[in-house]
């Protein structure tokens, strides 16, 4: 790794008197080799990953994307789709413009399912 380079790190320790103590030597972890970064408002990353991962991993599915969601905000998504890409890109700004509505899991499912009909016809 050189200086510049954007990674994937775990805060394994922290306390307000020193700097936090990170790992980079776990699965999934290490520097971003290819992808985009998008950025996502940190207060609305919660949302994203729904309850116990649930939208997060369905926009995984039915992209085929991976998805890695940083309490930051910065959300990375690889997929060696450019439309699939696109199509989970959309998915995180619609969570983010309407992550206080009800009902958003099931609206983003027909969205992305929707699309990728679209794609095929």
């Amino acid at each position: 790794m050189a200086i510049g380079d954007i990674i994937v790190a775990k805060v394994v320790a922290f306390d307000r008197t020193r700097d936090p103590a990170i790992t980079v030597k776990e699965r999934g972890l290490g520097k971003v080799e290819g992808g985009v970064i998008i950025d996502l408002t940190p207060t609305k990353v919660p949302r994203l990953i729904g309850k116990k991962g649930s939208m997060i991993n369905m926009v995984k599915q039915l992209t085929g994307c991976e998805l890695i969601a940083g309490q930051n905000g910065k959300v990375l998504i690889k997929g060696k789709n450019l439309k699939m890409v696109e199509l989970a890109i959309h998915s995180v700004r619609m969570v983010e413009e309407q992550a206080h509505t009800s009902g958003l899991t099931d609206r983003i499912r027909r969205f992305i399912e929707e699309r990728k009909e679209k794609f095929r016809g």
